[in-house]
């Protein structure tokens, strides 16, 4: 069972290890590509479940917390939210049995997404609040950052804006003190996506967003805000600009090796219906 374990643990780090790549950055191992290591997790997702749950059922703690955080990537992209929302149950506990209060925080953000994305708002603030108190608690700015943006993410899916707002900038002031881009261009982005109601602060999130994402060479990150910008200005009447604007998008989609999100891109001609921001 141990051999069995093994091999589920280290083929999904190989995987995972793809997932969070920047293009032209496919780390040599056990799969080609990107769309190898998905090919895979599609075909093994039940399995892996099962092996987590396994794992989790005869105490083994660091197998059931490291393919659950390998897994978690993959499911943020798939979004079988009950399946998220399972394996970060066996993560916390498994966390909790080895005194690991890092990654017991984890595992509480993990939850916090899982259980907003079946509609538990309550239930996924009282999560990501436990997560954001062992931050605290370790002195862990980052964590506390990614909080804040993980409570702007569940107030904007319920369609509570001004705290979502609030919630991004306090997310984004965090990851800037910080020098961290990344987290940075994520926070603009999302303020974008709060803000789509007010044309002019949705623009300039989304502009923000993309220069940060295109200065760090993020073409996935830039795609996204492309195509988001390319809706909310299409949205305003600004059709010439959208229609430029998705060109930007798709080329960079493509260029990022996600023919999907390219796909999903409109053209807004005279036969497209328009399309919601992603």
């Amino acid at each position: 069972m141990d051999r069995l374990l093994d091999f589920y643990l280290t083929t999904t780090r190989a995987a995972f290890k793809h997932l969070r790549a920047f293009p032209g950055q496919a780390p040599p191992g056990r799969f080609a590509d990107l769309q190898d290591a998905f090919a895979w997790l599609d075909a093994e997702q039940a399995i892996l479940i099962t092996a987590v749950a396994h794992a989790a059922a005869i105490q083994r703690h660091t197998h059931t917390t490291d393919i659950a955080n390998c897994l978690v990537a993959y499911l943020s992209w798939q979004q079988p939210y009950t399946d998220w929302r399972t394996i970060a149950e066996h993560a916390l506990n498994a966390y909790q049995a080895l005194g690991d209060r890092r990654g017991e925080a984890m595992a509480w953000n993990d939850l916090g997404y899982a259980r907003s994305d079946v509609g538990c708002l309550e239930a996924a603030v009282d999560a990501f609040e436990e997560a954001r108190d062992i931050y605290r608690e370790l002195g862990d700015r980052r964590g506390e950052a990614e909080f804040w943006h993980n409570l702007g993410g569940t107030q904007s899916g319920f369609a509570r804006n001004e705290a979502a707002i609030d919630a991004y900038e306090k997310a984004r002031d965090i990851y800037h003190d910080l020098g961290d881009l990344h987290g940075v261009a994520r926070s603009w982005r999302c303020l974008g996506l709060a803000q789509s109601g007010c044309l002019e602060a949705a623009v300039d999130a989304f502009e923000k967003a993309r220069d940060v994402y295109r200065e760090l060479g993020d073409r996935r990150g830039e795609a996204m805000s492309w195509h988001n910008l390319s809706v909310v200005v299409h949205e305003a009447g600004r059709v010439e600009e959208a229609r430029a604007a998705a060109r930007q998008a798709r080329q960079a989609y493509l260029d990022a090796g996600d023919p999907d999100g390219a796909a999903w891109v409109p053209d807004w001609g005279p036969a497209e219906h328009q399309a919601g921001i992603s």
